[in-house]
């Protein structure tokens, strides 16, 4: 860092440390040695682009330490968040002494949004159950913890007959509900999507303080124009869009049961104990559906892959997190400083184990997580309209926008798909031969890159792709039907054009002359004349200047993009 100008100096930088060590307490100044680079851009075009996610969170390099740290200066006394991070630790060790395993994972996540530990094989099974919302704090978790609180805290103001005619205790439990949410905001981290959730439970509590409706669409639309105000780069995050689609939906869907649901009630007890309980079976039931098909096309399209059995998976599980964890949760967080926290930590334990169960079960179904591949955005961008239409209006006319979601499944069903896909650094390139097969020329070279274009394009590893990395250990897997190779590089066949990886310049020359697409992992000279032929030349400057390429097949011809004009000239491109 010592030649880069301050002005050039990155706010911030993310480095990874594999060095066993303890690491010292937030807000210690530190001295290390690592290895940085500029955040990577996207795999594909039209890709998830970590640079620009970084550049917003004014990270401006990511790399990996190789040497310990060196204290250079104790923690700052005045330092807040130092202070904040250390209750956030200082719970992490009270959890661990009550409870153990991933039934401690489960409740770090919940209380103070560490999901680092979590056993992988818990977290994948809770993916494919559709249960990884309730990991991640956001609105679910923000209500039920204020909402848990308000409720306890009114219902203990209302004892007092007094306070309850003098005051209006619902004004005063909504108050104190909103330093708890605070509280709860800055112990899990103050994530974007909690921060997004705190701000919608505010409004809530003000529209109880106002005398209004706590939860309606227009207070939906006051929380995302005041999250657009302050971070108008949240309209283009998954966070964003997934949290506003399941509210809008939702709130719009009770707005119009409510209305319809005028039947009279029961005086008996038994018959109202009944109702409710039916209701709130069906409650769970279609808020889990709602919610599910509202951000269905948003997961899809951001991360590939869809899980059929997610209902059954919320039906069972929402129950437990919202009758016994969350509520154990608030208070063990409330009994902590009085050193009472053990029961109620043991108790949501117990029913973090419960939630485990029910994802394990769950994700053992057949096709439990189906890879679908992406949708374009303009797929997206017509469902999300119609779903808007059809959530908003309040006419008959509402429900043309049903053939505005049909409109966008049918350009979600027909999506185009590249013949070929190169790696932003040259380091693979992968052959794909309609829906037949994704045939990479190694299956160890850039395998991060390899998986997300199975994942975009649901491509599975067939019985030879598997085949074919398990010799990959052996290094024997850079020959195969689809490519050729030799010390010189690889050729394939497709469509009648001749495709040539090359990766030394021993071959160049022939490659010049045969191939009609030439990829190239080192510069060639500017203006090679003898390389005439190929109509496309992709080397190493191309990639260092354009990212990843994709190559679709067009009417007479050949289609091809690149990252660069995707993305466009923006601040976070200017190193890659």
């Amino acid at each position: 860092m010592s030649g880069v100008a301050p002005e050039q100096t990155p706010l911030r930088v993310s480095i990874v440390s594999r060095i066993k060590e303890k690491l010292p307490e937030m807000g210690t100044r530190i001295r290390l040695k690592a290895v940085l680079r500029p955040p990577p851009g996207p795999v594909r075009p039209r890709g998830f682009d970590f640079a620009r996610q970084a550049w917003f969170a004014q990270i401006g390099a990511v790399g990996f330490a190789i040497s310990k740290v060196e204290i250079v200066a104790p923690p700052d006394p005045w330092n807040t968040s130092a202070k904040i991070e250390r209750v956030r630790q200082l719970v992490i060790d009270k959890i661990k002494r009550v409870v153990s395993g991933s039934k401690a994972d489960i409740a770090m996540a919940l209380i103070v949004g560490e999901k680092s530990a979590i056993d992988k094989k818990v977290l994948d099974a809770i993916r494919a159950a559709g249960l990884a919302h309730m990991l991640a704090i956001s609105g679910m978790h923000m209500a039920l913890v204020s909402g848990t609180s308000y409720w306890v805290i009114r219902a203990l103001l209302a004892l007092s007959y007094a306070l309850a005619m003098m005051f209006d205790v619902r004004k005063i439990a909504a108050v104190l509900a909103i330093f708890v949410a605070s509280g709860y905001l800055a112990l899990s981290g103050m994530g974007i999507s909690t921060m997004r959730a705190f701000i919608m439970v505010s409004i809530m509590f003000a529209a109880i303080l106002l005398g209004r409706r706590a939860l309606s669409l227009h207070n939906v639309a006051v929380a995302a124009l005041l999250i657009l105000i302050f971070r108008p780069e949240s309209l283009l995050e998954v966070g964003f869009q997934m949290s506003f689609a399941s509210v809008i939906a939702l709130v719009s869907f009770y707005e119009n049961a409510f209305q319809r649901d005028r039947r009279e009630r029961s005086e008996l007890l038994l018959v109202q104990a009944s109702d409710r309980f039916v209701d709130g079976v069906k409650a769970i039931f279609f808020t889990t559906l709602v919610a599910s098909l509202a951000v269905a096309p948003i997961a899809i399209h951001h991360f590939h892959h869809m899980t059929p059995y997610s209902l059954i998976g919320n039906v069972l599980a929402i129950p437990v997190l919202t009758l016994l964890v969350m509520p154990m949760a608030v208070v063990g967080l409330a009994m902590m400083p009085l050193g009472l926290h053990e029961i109620p930590l043991s108790v949501m334990g117990q029913g973090n184990m419960i939630i485990i169960h029910i994802a394990h079960w769950v994700a053992g179904f057949a096709d439990s997580r189906i890879n679908v591949g992406t949708i374009s955005l303009s797929a997206l961008l017509s469902i999300v309209a119609g779903g808007l239409w059809l959530c908003l209006l309040r006419s008959s006319y509402r429900y043309l926008g049903l053939l505005v979601i049909l409109a966008g499944l049918v350009l979600a069903v027909f999506r185009p798909t590249p013949f070929l896909l190169v790696e932003r650094d040259g380091g693979n390139i992968v052959l794909i031969d309609g829906r037949r097969g994704m045939w990479p020329v190694s299956h160890r070279a850039g395998r991060y890159s390899l998986n997300r274009w199975k994942s975009a394009f649901a491509f599975f590893s067939s019985k030879e792709e598997r085949q074919m990395t398990k010799g990959a250990k052996h290094n024997s897997e850079r020959s195969n039907h689809v490519w050729r190779c030799d010390q010189y590089g690889c050729t394939a066949k497709h469509n009648g054009l001749l495709i040539a990886y090359s990766t030394h310049p021993g071959a160049i020359f022939e490659d010049c002359a045969k191939a009609d697409i030439l990829v190239a992992t080192y510069p060639l000279p500017k203006g090679f004349r003898q390389c005439r032929y190929p109509k496309i030349i992709i080397d190493r400057n191309a990639l260092k200047r354009n990212g990843a390429f994709a190559i679709f097949p067009k009417a007479g011809g050949m289609k091809v993009f690149n990252t660069r004009q995707v993305r466009g000239e923006r601040p976070w491109t200017l190193h890659n």
